[in-house]
């Protein structure tokens, strides 16, 4: 659709019009950081594995597939954030009120960290209210045939 615009500005002539268009599209994909939300283990929904960045920009992906988990029904939720490079405070509030959540239902939030994010957490004296484990990336395990954390 947007697309489209463009294409309809070049023919009737506003060409500098759809040339900052399509810059200013550029520039908003460029900024956008990838993060990848899989979902894995038995049952489904119980292990979270995310790679890439997580900011206030797609936070909402990783709140979406924690928020899956619990309606799912699932009290034990494992949260893999070995191969994260990134994370911000939109990214914690979203872990915080998912371990909220789970303890309303007697369940629990486990984080699962690489050595970054786990002294990350540490600093800010969450590894007292999150459940957190160091995991070296040489050690963790690749996982097959991941299926997508929500449907």
């Amino acid at each position: 659709m947007v697309r489209e615009g463009i294409l309809r500005a070049h023919a009737a002539g506003y060409t500098v019009l759809a040339n900052e268009l399509e810059r200013r599209i550029a520039r908003e994909k460029a900024l956008q950081t990838r993060l990848s939300v899989e979902s894995t283990g038995w049952p489904l929904g119980s292990i979270l594995r995310c790679a890439g960045e997580i900011d206030l920009g797609n936070v909402e992906e990783l709140h979406r597939a924690l928020a899956h988990s619990i309606w799912m029904g699932l009290r034990e939720v494992d949260v893999d954030l070995v191969e994260i490079t990134f994370l911000d405070s939109s990214a914690i509030k979203a872990l915080l009120h998912a371990q909220r959540e789970l303890a309303s239902r007697d369940g629990n939030l486990h984080v699962l960290g690489g050595a970054l994010t786990a002294r990350l957490l540490r600093l800010l004296g969450l590894d007292g209210v999150l459940a957190l484990t160091e995991i070296p990336s040489s050690e963790r395990v690749p996982a097959e045939g991941l299926a997508p954390a929500w449907s």
